[in-house]
């Protein structure tokens, strides 16, 4: 970068030192050239800043604003005499300002070779009067911050990982992390929240994460998390089965249709041959009673009715057994697994439209989606929600989300995943950590640091909400009680309703025969 007017010696020194290698890109721009994110790399691996006069107000503030394109990460090499407040200090000024950190300042003058280094405040840090090796030529100066602010900021309660990722990260750099409240707030759109960090610079980290779709050159100063996550959908468990669903479901209705067809055939044989049976076929296969003693019958009764009543037997002694298991522990519908079983339940899904309003264009779910803020924390038992797997996976297992009388968690996450997404953190254009916080962020993964400690965060949290919950489970739930004995009420009931109806049907049809007859009497047979 050429910041010298034009004066040919000047003009020669400086074409040496862009032709003094050969292997590599260069690109030599003057301080009327203006960078963009399209035009130049925004992170060259050298920048050589050349001056030898004053700057005019308008080459200021396009000096400026191409620094501030550029990454706060590169190196800076400034060639100018350093002896000469009215030349350094301007330049000096710009890249305080925008936090450069590997920035040297080698004197002009040959009559004095100086290296000069500055700290973050723009003082100067280290002198040195003699030129030393390429490789120790540049310094970080963040590496001992002495105490000075490291400023993040988060938006809601804190988590474990972050927090002990920014307290560490600061003990690294000897810094005093400090934490504010960011221009985001809980209910603020994605999109909204970006713009106003952008316009920040008074922090080194805002926590929010947000998801890009495209990432452009403007968004280069972005952390990209560790972990990728994936949209997944939290489905209610299957329900209780009501009682008539209980007294239905321990058979398939192959095997119903199949004993209702026995049934039907047994008794239309019966109606069409009425001297071969002496029994009434229903009563005798299914409630077992006789009119007359299958060992008195005849042998054609015997024949049909003989394996008829094993296989009977066989049924109802099922049946009453997994009735009874039932009755100990009310089983329950299949869980919705998929998204087109979600779709088929009718359940709707809860999405907070402001953070996510794609998904209304949704090809399957943007049907079923429903806007809602609840916080995942606290399920309703009613709705499906779309969450993070991340955070989907401990929300089902907190104890608040827990049914205790079913013994299981309440809510099931669908196997299939919406989409997959890797989020990340914007760092302003005034901060030179970037490269710090995903070096920190890395090694705290990798040593499985950054999982521990999640973990440890959910565990408490879940600790707090509970801690005032009664979470008692009364043993009485392993035992019969007056509630678990509804159906065998119902099926007496039904019993005796059934047998009434019977009986009166049955004097209703000797009254008419009698009548027809010219008598009429019902009795009970003794």
């Amino acid at each position: 970068m050429n910041m010298a007017n034009s004066i040919e010696s000047t003009v020669s020194d400086y074409d040496q030192l862009i032709k003094s290698t050969k292997n590599i890109n260069k690109y030599s721009i003057d301080k009327r050239f203006k960078i963009t994110y399209k035009n130049l790399p925004h992170k060259p691996s050298l920048v050589v800043i050349y001056s030898n006069g004053l700057l005019s107000a308008k080459e200021h503030k396009l000096f400026r604003s191409n620094c501030h394109i550029l990454d706060t990460n590169s190196k800076v090499l400034v060639l100018v005499n350093t002896s000469e407040p009215n030349l350094l200090n301007p330049i000096n000024e710009v890249l305080t300002k925008e936090r450069v950190n590997y920035v040297v300042y080698v004197n002009t003058d040959d009559r004095f070779p100086e290296v000069i280094y500055m700290d973050p405040t723009g003082s100067i840090a280290a002198q040195l009067d003699y030129y030393p090796h390429p490789d120790q030529l540049f310094r970080d100066a963040i590496r001992d911050m002495q105490g000075r602010p490291m400023i993040y900021s988060f938006f809601k309660k804190e988590q474990l990982q972050y927090h002990n990722w920014m307290q560490s990260t600061g003990w690294y750099l000897n810094a005093t992390v400090v934490k504010i409240v960011g221009p985001c707030k809980k209910s603020t759109p994605g999109l909204d929240c970006l713009a106003g960090l952008i316009r920040s610079c008074e922090m080194d980290i805002p926590l929010n994460q947000f998801v890009f779709l495209e990432i452009l050159p403007v968004f280069y100063r972005v952390l990209f998390n560790i972990q990728p996550d994936a949209e997944v959908i939290l489905a209610p468990r299957g329900r209780p089965l009501n009682i008539f669903e209980m007294f239905i479901k321990p058979f398939s209705w192959e095997v119903w249709s199949t004993l209702v067809l026995i049934l039907v055939a047994v008794e239309i044989i019966s109606w069409i041959f009425p001297s071969l049976f002496k029994n009434d076929p229903i009563l005798l296969l299914v409630c077992g009673f006789e009119r007359q003693d299958l060992h008195h019958a005849n042998t054609r009764e015997r024949m049909i009715f003989l394996p008829l009543v094993m296989f009977f037997f066989l049924i109802t002694s099922v049946y009453e057994t997994k009735i009874t298991s039932y009755m100990m522990q009310m089983p329950s519908m299949p869980d919705i697994h998929t998204m087109q079983e979600l779709i088929q339940s009718g359940l709707k899904v809860k999405v907070k439209l402001s953070n996510n309003r794609k998904i209304l264009s949704d090809e399957l779910l943007g049907s079923v989606v429903v806007n809602s803020s609840d916080s995942l924390l606290h399920l309703d038992g009613v709705h499906a929600y779309l969450a993070d797997v991340s955070e989907a996976e401990n929300v089902v297992r907190m104890l608040d989300n827990y049914d205790f009388e079913l013994e299981r968690p309440m809510y099931n996450i669908l196997t299939e995943r919406r989409r997959m997404d890797l989020y990340l953190y914007w760092i302003p254009y005034c901060t030179p950590l970037l490269e710090t916080l995903y070096f920190t962020q890395k090694t705290f993964y990798e040593a499985g640091l950054w999982n521990r400690w999640m973990s440890l965060d959910w565990k408490s949290f879940d600790a707090q909400l509970t801690k005032n919950r009664d979470r008692a489970v009364n043993s009485h739930y392993q035992f019969l009680s007056f509630k678990d004995l509804v159906p065998a009420w119902i099926a007496i009931s039904s019993g005796f309703l059934t047998s009434g109806v019977l009986f009166l049907l049955e004097c209703a049809v000797g009254r008419f025969r009698s009548v027809k007859n010219g008598k009429w009497r019902c009795r009970w047979n003794k």
